[in-house]
């Protein structure tokens, strides 16, 4: 079969190929029954939820949490001094600490 041959087959075999009027596809579409496949996997989602909150709210301890003594494990003091804490030492900090009056024409 030679390609003239071939196109002239493709040609002769599609010759009433012609697409559908909107009209036709919208009223294919309306009678076509509406399938509910959301329906099982949205209350599959929502029934494993219920149960995860089930057994969430069954296995939770009820009551006040215990006090934790914060002296038995060294944290007594509020303040923390990292070791990295002295790359942060800026020499003069008053320049930083203070905001420069301008009215005195003087920059600090």
């Amino acid at each position: 079969m030679t390609d003239d041959e071939l196109r002239a087959a493709l040609r002769l075999g599609h010759a009433d190929d012609r697409p559908p009027t909107f009209e036709a596809t919208l009223a294919a579409a309306h009678d076509r029954p509406r399938r509910r496949r959301w329906l099982v996997p949205a209350f599959g989602a929502t029934l494993a939820a219920a149960i995860a909150a089930l057994v969430l709210l069954r296995c939770t301890p009820s009551g006040a949490p215990p006090a934790i003594d914060l002296a038995g494990i060294g944290m007594a003091s509020s303040s923390l001094r990292l070791p990295t804490d002295s790359l942060l030492d800026v020499p003069d900090r008053g320049l930083l600490a203070s905001t420069p009056h301008l009215d005195q024409g003087l920059v600090p």
